[in-house]
Order: C-alpha cells, then structure tokens, then sequence
C-alpha cells in the first residue's frame, strides 16, 4: 500500500463504491448489485494464503474488565477486582450497573410524586 496516495487515489475510489452500492440499493437494482457484490467476494487462492498468515498470528481477544467501588453498610469503600476472564467481564459489568439501582427508584419516585411532565 502507499500511505501517499490514501487521499488522492483511495478515498475517491472508496467514494465512487459507496455511491455505486446506494444506487443499486435506491433502485433495488438486484441484478446489478449482485453482480458487484459476488465480484468483490470471490475468494482466490492468494487471499486464502493472506487468510492463514493472519489467522496464524491472531491474538486472543482482549477482555475489558473493569474494577469497583463499592459502599460497605459501615459506609467504607471496598475496591471490587474480578478475574480476567469472560465471566469476570460479565460480573464487573453487573456490578458497575446493577440491575435495580436504589438511589435512581427513590429520585424516579420523588419526581412521580412532584409531578415532573412526562412521568404520570
């Protein structure tokens, strides 16, 4: 690829097929579109070697986990880690966004009972 020609010849080029697949699209022209799309998807020898080279050197996915804080009853903080794994993603995750928040219901409340717009 050569990085000096990304704006002066690639993005009119990305430009001119985008504005080809919105005009197959807006005139629900199947047979044209096809045609393009089945020329843009054949896969060749050549793109398979591409394919083994890079699911040879494909990384694991990287899992966000993300510790918390949270309030004890003797009102001390307690940081919450949870392990590097799809299930700590999942626990951390419920622990930032529980799915009952007391605080948020009493302030939902307290806007019913003043009668805010929208929420009778």
């Amino acid at each position: 690829m050569q990085r000096d020609e990304v704006l002066s010849v690639g993005k009119p080029a990305i430009g001119e097929l985008l504005l080809k697949i919105q005009t197959y699209k807006s005139l629900a022209d199947l047979e044209n579109g096809s045609k393009m799309f089945n020329a843009y998807s054949i896969v060749d020898d050549k793109m398979l070697k591409i394919r083994e080279i890079v699911m040879a050197r494909k990384e694991p996915r990287k899992l966000l986990v993300q510790p918390c804080l949270a309030l004890k009853e003797d009102k001390s903080v307690e940081l919450k880690a949870f392990p590097a794994t799809t299930a700590g993603m999942i626990e951390s995750f419920v622990a930032r966004f529980p799915a009952e928040d007391e605080e948020l219901l009493t302030l939902y409340e307290a806007d019913i009972a003043a009668g805010v717009a929208g929420l009778e």
